[in-house]
């Protein structure tokens, strides 16, 4: 289906066939059409990386073709791998991911043991705690703002481009790169745009 309206820019007989074919089985109503006109992209784009290609915000027939595979495949952990072919997730960069709200709410110092203690700490400079700090992160917890000690994403994700493709290991430089095989630069392999040939580091913009 998706490859079909990719191509084609039309939902085609074939995809038609599918796409009823899916909704079938899933005893829903066969009729696509009726979600496509229903589907307003402006709230779906606000939580669902889905909706984009390349920061682009994509059409409301090729949302709910994904929306469909997302349906089927739930739980299979084919989500990353979609999300990278479509090159959905440039506005991640940035990103912080929330959770609950704690502070302020009726959950605020209900986490006790049996002598009645707070079991929620805050001690986000030397990451022994276990609860982000409220003046950092707001009145929900935030995951990645609970310890700064060895946190790349503590103020925010860091996606680049080069995220949607995996690195070479070192070892394929290694062996390819002529002479005494310490010149790296000498491999006839070359490396996934934005990553290093040497091992440990990250990905550039």
């Amino acid at each position: 289906m998706e490859a079909s309206y990719e191509k084609n820019g039309s939902v085609d007989n074939t995809a038609d066939k599918y796409w009823r074919a899916i909704r079938r089985r899933a005893k829903v109503d066969e009729d696509y059409n009726k979600t496509i006109a229903a589907t307003d992209m402006a709230p779906e784009a606000k939580g669902d990386w889905g909706a984009y290609s390349h920061g682009q915000l994509i059409d409301a027939t090729l949302y709910n073709i994904r929306r469909e595979r997302r349906c089927e495949f739930i739980a299979e952990g084919m989500r990353w791998a979609d999300l990278k072919r479509w090159r959905a997730c440039d506005q991640v960069n940035g990103y912080i991911i929330e959770g609950m709200r704690y502070w302020g709410s009726v959950y605020e110092g209900t986490w006790t043991n049996a002598a009645g203690e707070n079991l929620a700490i805050v001690s986000v400079e030397d990451g022994k705690g276990n609860m982000s700090d409220q003046n950092i992160s707001g009145v929900y917890i935030r995951p990645y703002q609970i310890s700064k000690v060895n946190n790349s994403a503590f103020n925010r994700y860091n996606f680049t481009p080069a995220h949607y493709l995996n690195p070479l290991p070192q070892i394929v430089f290694t062996q390819t790169a002529s002479g005494d095989k310490t010149d790296l630069n000498t491999s006839v392999i070359y490396q996934n745009p934005g990553w290093p040939k040497v091992a440990g580091q990250g990905p550039t913009n």
